[in-house]
């Protein structure tokens, strides 16, 4: 929030740059207010931030990124030694970016606080003496304001230690009803970096809550791949099929084709209502005419056991419309067909698509697809297949936002 001067930290002067017109000037400091930290926990640092400048800094302030991390407060951070500490995103990249955020203002003299989580930035996983440098990116994100170093010092935890901390932050997430503590409990265990936390990871994937978006992350930027890993991710969708976008995570180990597939066949199992929407998705990119009844099914919302307007119905009916329109059979033709037939009334979930509509674009698409090159592997539609109103170029700006990929969950910063 904005409010008066701050108080500078211990890491040296409060660092400002040169004014230039219609260009911030900030001083700009970092802090570490948490004692006693041990390898494999968060680790938080504070952003100070103070308008330095005669003119209102205007600036994003965002609590969160879809990508894990604000990219506006980055840290640096090496070892005793002068030697960089891996960044977890380094090779790997972001999965997603953005977020929401809100426009605010800083007049001469004001000040705001940001507190991030280092390990966002590095693989913190032994103990020592780290010098982070705090780099804030301004609102045109033309100028840096980079921060004299703090040193952070991390305590070590031995092996039954951190055995100890992986199983407490284990069963207080599994017993934990509250959105936000289960948000922070998922984080904590992801940042311990330990194989032991695998098995509560793997269970955010199956979280219909926030906290699914660290099985994600903890799995892809943090624990350390390994057979045990790849393991226990085949086992769950074995047991409970694909959700949460555990797919992903399969794809990512590794794992052969025939497996996914097998996996899929579980998802659209009518036992596993759940993995639906996952298991339509994965058959639009695995595609196997075996999946076709079971596809048919799900989008004519027959057999299905679950009532018409259920959200998570409609999600797995909308991925398995555009999953029979990416590989072509006669019998997913004739399914589309009935579906373009189907009642215009809003679905409910919203406010004005419907399975008409979703029908419609999905064989667009499928069409688009195969005219101008796009990575699909099932079969395409043929010309005869439909009229050519469905094999015109979209006129994207009118379409509705409809995300038939794996669900993830909320982000949080």
């Amino acid at each position: 929030m904005a409010g008066g001067g701050f108080s500078q930290s211990a890491g040296g002067e409060i660092v400002s740059g040169t004014a230039e017109p219609h260009e911030p000037d900030l001083g700009v400091t970092i802090r570490c207010d948490a004692p006693g930290l041990k390898a494999g926990d968060k680790i938080p640092i504070t952003f100070a931030v103070e308008n330095l400048g005669g003119n209102v800094y205007n600036y994003l302030d965002r609590s969160y990124d879809r990508s894990g991390r604000i990219r506006e407060y980055e840290l640096r951070v090496v070892d005793a030694d002068m030697n960089p500490v891996p960044d977890p995103y380094a090779t790997k990249g972001a999965i997603i970016g953005g977020g929401l955020c809100n426009r605010s203002q800083l007049a001469r003299g004001e000040s705001f606080t940001k507190t991030i989580a280092l390990n966002r930035w590095a693989l913190v996983t032994k103990p020592g003496t780290y010098h982070v440098t705090g780099i804030y990116h301004s609102d045109t994100g033309s100028k840096l304001f980079t921060t004299p170093p703090i040193a952070v010092e991390i305590l070590p935890r031995n092996d039954a230690e951190m055995a100890a901390h992986v199983a407490d932050l284990s069963e207080k997430l599994a017993l934990s009803q509250d959105g936000e503590a289960r948000l922070d409990l998922a984080e904590r265990l992801v940042y311990t970096c330990d194989p032991r936390a695998v098995p509560a990871i793997i269970e955010l994937y199956y979280d219909p809550g926030n906290a699914r978006f660290w099985a994600g992350v903890g799995i892809h930027y943090y624990i350390p791949p390994g057979q045990e890993v790849t393991d226990a991710l085949i086992g769950a969708a074995t047991k409970r099929g694909l959700d949460g976008g555990i797919l992903t995570a399969i794809e990512r180990v590794g794992t052969p084709e025939q497996t996914i597939k097998s996996l899929i066949s579980i998802s659209l199992a009518p036992e596993h209502p759940a993995a639906w929407a996952e298991g339509a998705w994965g058959a639009q990119n695995y595609p196997d005419d075996a999946f076709t009844p079971r596809l048919i099914e799900i989008a004519m919302n027959s057999n299905s056991g679950s009532p018409t307007r259920d959200p998570d119905t409609l999600t797995a009916r909308w991925s398995a419309i555009s999953a029979l329109a990416f590989n072509r059979t006669d019998e997913s033709v004739a399914a589309l067909k009935k579906l373009l037939d189907e009642p215009d009334d809003p679905s409910g979930i919203s406010g004005e698509m419907t399975i008409r509509r979703v029908t419609e674009d999905a064989i667009r698409s499928a069409y688009e697809h195969a005219a101008y090159g796009g990575s699909t592997r099932g079969r395409p539609l043929r010309k005869d297949d439909f009229g050519p109103e469905f094999q015109q170029k979209r006129d994207t700006s009118t379409m509705q936002n409809v995300n038939l990929g794996p669900p993830t969950g909320g982000q949080t910063q």
